[in-house]
């Protein structure tokens, strides 16, 4: 299962929610490994910008900002387009004054046409083709985990024109309508002991002088001397037990 909350929610909280859960940053300021990725203001590069052919841009937020029109007559931003700092991105009001809509293929198109025909098609072509490992990851850890996905909105209703999209909610909508993977066969657990024979691809023949369950770990001595090795990792042949 996966569920979408806010980012400032401290994690004593949403551990009491959601006992056993993995609490998974998907916004700019992730510290979570390539999860940043998820971001709307990462720069994948070449994401085709709705409206414009042949035209792409860096990231998300860069199109998304980049196609704001304002009251001034200010318009396209294209240096907002290939920006790929994940920095200086925002087009303000404050700013740039009243912002009247989004250019869409010559036109001003209005708010929520504008998040149905840029943001959501920009943002699923990313999670098509630039986020399918990650996106394969998180399905198979909500098929037996509750995944959370930090975000600093949590809407998830695309015509709420009154709060800001949540692009976690999407990353959960997408993950959610993909089909089951099939779980990965898990090899039979073996018991090592001590004078077992083993065979190493790298190390060659050996012999185990020492096993630490609780660490799953072992010492294998071999011709080049004593190397501890992962029982999980580590592919062993057994020769004489």
């Amino acid at each position: 299962m996966i569920v979408v909350a806010n980012k400032r929610k401290k994690v004593e909280t949403l551990m009491k929610e959601y006992p056993g859960c993995i609490i998974i940053d998907v916004t700019s300021n992730s510290q979570d490994g390539d999860y940043v990725k998820f971001s709307p203001f990462y720069p994948h590069g070449g994401i085709p910008v709705p409206g414009m052919p042949g035209k792409t841009a860096a990231s998300v937020e860069g199109i998304w900002q980049g196609l704001k029109t304002f009251e001034s007559g200010e318009s396209v931003d294209y240096d907002c387009m290939s920006n790929r700092t994940m920095k200086n991105l925002k087009r303000t009001t404050r700013t740039h004054g009243r912002c009247v809509g989004h250019l869409y293929e010559g036109k001003l198109i209005g708010y929520l046409t504008a998040r149905h025909q840029i943001y959501l098609p920009a943002y699923n072509w990313v999670l098509e083709n630039r986020l399918s490992d990650l996106t394969r990851k998180l399905k198979r850890l909500s098929q037996t985990r509750t995944v959370v996905l930090l975000d600093y909105e949590t809407n998830g209703d695309v015509n709420d024109a009154g709060k800001p999209l949540s692009h976690a909610s999407l990353v959960k909508a997408y993950v959610d309508a993909m089909p089951v993977i099939p779980e990965e066969p898990q090899q039979p657990a073996v018991d090592y002991a001590e004078g077992m024979m083993v065979r190493h691809a790298k190390f060659g023949d050996g012999k185990v002088v020492r096993v630490m369950p609780q660490e799953g770990r072992i010492a294998v001595a071999f011709a080049e001397g004593e190397k501890v090795l992962s029982t999980r990792i580590a592919k062993l042949e057994i020769i004489s037990e």
